[in-house]
């Protein structure tokens, strides 16, 4: 599976907010090509897994204040969106019914509500976004599960989560 950095805080510290997979592509590459510049920082690389069953690949695309990530994981059934904290590890938030397991999870608030895209009954096959057809935005929590956001007047059901806010605030 793919790794992630955070930052180490200090005991009272607020953890950073979230890091974009493209931040840390060149903090890597600046690290490596300036290791003065690793050392003054505390940072811990740590390898989230992936699902059971899938192809030993995972994405990590967000992470809160709480130090949990979200993104997607290959699986038995094909990619699907995942949560991993540090108790719990990664757990599989699967997809909306009707969908054909092609998930994931863009993004988490302190809350732990998370929100991406998903395939579903609703999202029609085609090659036209993402790969192997449309998908459906969805908002997850460990009460209610997941939940489609449904589409706007006149859609076609091709819609995309990508933040989260603390207020709940979705774009």
């Amino acid at each position: 599976g793919k790794i992630y950095i955070e930052q180490a805080v200090k005991k009272g510290e607020q953890r950073p907010r979230r890091r974009p997979l493209l931040l840390l592509a060149l903090g890597l590459a600046v690290a490596a090509w300036h290791p003065e510049l690793w050392a003054h920082n505390r940072y811990v690389l740590r390898g989230l897994g992936d699902l059971p069953g899938g192809n030993v690949s995972s994405e990590a695309y967000a992470i809160n204040n709480l130090g949990q990530v979200v993104g997607k994981s290959s699986s038995t059934n094909g990619d699907q969106a995942f949560l991993w904290d540090p108790v719990s590890g990664m757990i599989g938030l699967g997809d909306l019914p009707g969908g054909n397991f092609r998930s994931a999870a863009m993004d988490i608030n302190d809350s732990g509500v998370v929100v991406g895209y998903s395939s579903s009954a609703n999202s029609y096959p085609s090659d036209y976004y993402f790969y192997g057809g449309a998908t459906e935005a969805f908002i997850w929590d460990a009460v209610n599960g997941m939940r489609g956001l449904a589409d706007l007047p006149l859609g076609n059901f091709n819609s995309v989560a990508t933040a989260i806010n603390d207020f709940g605030q979705i774009a």
